[in-house]
């Protein structure tokens, strides 16, 4: 791994450990019973974690300006993610109260959507 790919990770810890923290209480309070469509509770952060992954993977091999077909595979990615938070508002059998802590996965994906993008263009603000 390169500096920059080590830099682009550390910028990322809090918001994929937000993300695993959310899928833990998604499956610890699933009281409904296992059914085809549950494993689309967990996809909220399945997704951007790969996206985020991808794009650290990527980020050493290309240049500024040249980064299309990553750039587009990356946000491709990343934006799987809000009709996964769609589908765990209805697949969910827990409470429902539970779907506040869905901020979090929204938020921490915005953050990965913008570090990847950034890292993969080698355009920082």
């Amino acid at each position: 791994m390169s500096n920059y790919q080590i830099f682009v990770l550390k910028s990322g810890v809090i918001p994929i450990l937000i993300l695993l923290c959310v899928t833990y209480m998604y499956i610890k309070f699933n009281r409904g019973p296992i059914s085809k469509y549950r494993h689309w509770t967990y996809l909220h952060s399945v997704f951007p974690i790969v996206g985020f992954i991808y794009a650290v993977a990527v980020c050493s091999s290309t240049e500024r300006g040249d980064s299309f077909l990553e750039s587009a595979v990356f946000e491709i990615v990343m934006l799987l993610t809000f009709p996964a938070i769609v589908a765990t508002l209805f697949f969910f059998k827990g409470h429902k109260g539970l779907h506040i802590i869905l901020i979090g996965s929204f938020l921490s994906t915005l953050y990965l959507l913008f570090i990847g993008g950034m890292a993969i263009s080698h355009d920082w603000i």
